[in-house]
């Protein structure tokens, strides 16, 4: 037997069923072994300051160490709610708005089995899933 028949198999890339019919364990232990060690190399790459470590905390909260993991989270940076004010938005900070727009959300769509939001259905996952809007 060669070393590569003892390799850890890969986590698959989606859940195994539909995120919608995981329990709470089961999406915990996604979120785990799958999504942040997915994600954390992203975010680390792009902020290395601010993203030295993802924990459930970074994107769940403080209630995340209660067993609290309700998202889209209030907590986090709330967003314009009309597209003009998107786009302000947008052209004042570029590089968060694309790192978000071509790396976390579609990354973060993939990874829940989701399909990416599309403009001109106001389907699918997008900021709104992690993120609450400006009234």
């Amino acid at each position: 037997m060669c070393s590569s028949d003892l390799a850890t198999p890969a986590v698959p890339a989606v859940p195994a069923s539909p995120w919608a019919n995981l329990d709470h364990m089961g999406r915990v232990r996604y979120m785990r072994d799958v999504v942040v060690p997915a994600l954390e190399p992203e975010f680390r790459k792009w902020n290395p300051k601010e993203f030295k470590e993802l924990t459930c905390a970074t994107c769940h909260g403080r209630d995340a160490k209660k067993g609290k993991f309700a998202m889209p989270n209030p907590a986090l940076e709330k967003l314009p709610s009309t597209e003009a004010d998107f786009a302000k938005l947008a052209a004042k900070r570029p590089k968060v708005m694309e790192f978000m727009a071509q790396t976390v959300t579609p990354k973060m769509a993939d990874l829940l089995g989701k399909p990416h939001y599309d403009h001109a259905t106001g389907q699918g996952f997008g900021c709104g899933g992690c993120h609450t809007f400006k009234k």
